[in-house]
């Protein structure tokens, strides 16, 4: 009965159409290479005045990333990463 369960969430999961926030921001974030990874995290950081522990949270689904600030990180990475993102 238990494995029947986690076969059915880890479905669940796999057939949704789209990302979360914090998804679309790991995938960018990993897109970059190193150097300009490491510009674009400082400058959400900066811009969002939060610290790389809070950044590395967002990154790995650990907090969700709320409304007000994928504003702020669009603005920092010059672009909206989130059009394709569950609200």
């Amino acid at each position: 009965m238990c494995y029947f369960a986690v076969v059915k969430i880890q479905l669940i999961f796999q057939n949704r159409k789209f990302m979360t926030a914090n998804e679309a921001l790991d995938n960018y974030l990993r897109s970059l290479p190193n150097r300009e990874r490491i510009a674009k995290s400082r400058d959400i950081r900066e811009i969002c005045k939060k610290s790389r522990f809070v950044l590395s949270d967002w990154r790995r689904g650990r907090t969700c990333i709320d409304l007000a600030w994928r504003d702020k990180i669009s603005e920092a990475l010059g672009k909206n990463i989130f059009i394709n993102c569950e609200s």
